[in-house]
């Protein structure tokens, strides 16, 4: 269980076995981390039967190439501008397949809080060009306030056969 940092009010403690009246002081725990990504091709429907916000969970890294996928994580211990108490967090990300090609990327795009200050991006990318075979993401979140970067990877293999794409202008 993790508490977060402020002053408590305990009114029973188990340990000690007592029952009168303490105060304590917890530590505010500050850590720049995210939750595990999520990674589907399937969005959890809306209302109105639109696309959502969040994916639907799926417990898959095969997905087909006729497909968009989708990624999806939360951000934690970002610093926060004081007074607006927002953040100033930033994503960037490339694919690329297993033998090192670059598929697609993206660079660096801020991510925007939502109104509870909570920082939740989610990236997605057509499949329709992709050869089957096995490919990663990298992604970099960086803290634009402190400096601070996270690496992550995450794996997954595009299965079945492809559209050819459409050539593109340089």
């Amino acid at each position: 269980m993790q508490i977060c940092g402020g002053l408590f009010h305990i009114t029973k403690c188990t340990i000690l076995k007592c029952s009168n009246f303490t105060f304590s002081s917890v530590p505010v725990i500050i850590r720049f981390r995210v939750s595990t990504p999520v990674l589907s091709d399937t969005r959890a429907p809306a209302e109105a039967g639109q696309p959502g916000e969040r994916l639907a969970l799926m417990a898959r890294r095969e997905f087909a190439p006729e497909s968009a996928l989708f990624c999806h994580f939360e951000v934690f211990g970002a610093a926060r501008i004081e007074g607006s108490g927002r953040s100033r967090v930033t994503l960037d990300y490339e694919v690329r397949r297993s033998d090192g090609v670059l598929y697609t990327r993206q660079g660096p795009s801020p991510v925007e809080p939502a109104s509870d200050g909570s920082v939740s991006p989610m990236i997605g990318f057509p499949l329709r060009a992709a050869p089957p075979g096995d490919y990663a993401i990298t992604m970099r979140v960086k803290d634009g306030l402190t400096g601070r970067t996270l690496d992550l990877r995450e794996s997954f293999s595009v299965t079945g056969p492809t559209t050819p794409a459409e050539p593109v202008e340089e």
